[in-house]
């Protein structure tokens, strides 16, 4: 039996296709981590801007056509966003913390 065994060989072209495809399977799991590993970061980065925002009182208002961002006082950020839509004919809105941080 133990020669038998030790006579067992794996085809060539069958252990190239099967590493070939374990080598596959290795990169796409590498590149699923990594956009995993990044989207985790982002949350992150867009959680601590928005606790900061939250602590020094200010919003982030955007200006949709040109995603133009400005930093105001929380008090005062609906009464400005609502002048600059009026006063450039398009619309301003308060970006929510989840989208500080551009994707």
């Amino acid at each position: 039996m133990l020669k038998v065994w030790g006579s067992y060989s794996v085809n060539p072209a069958i252990f190239a296709e099967r590493l070939q495809h374990a080598a596959e399977t290795m990169k796409t799991t590498a590149e699923m981590m990594r956009a995993t590993m990044a989207d985790t970061s982002r949350s992150f980065r867009s959680c601590h801007e928005g606790w900061d925002q939250v602590i020094r009182g200010l919003q982030t208002i955007e200006d949709t056509r040109t995603h133009e961002r400005v930093k105001v006082e929380n008090t005062a950020s609906q009464r400005l966003a609502d002048r600059l839509s009026a006063d450039t004919g398009h619309p301003w809105v308060i970006v929510p913390p989840s989208q500080l941080i551009p994707r």
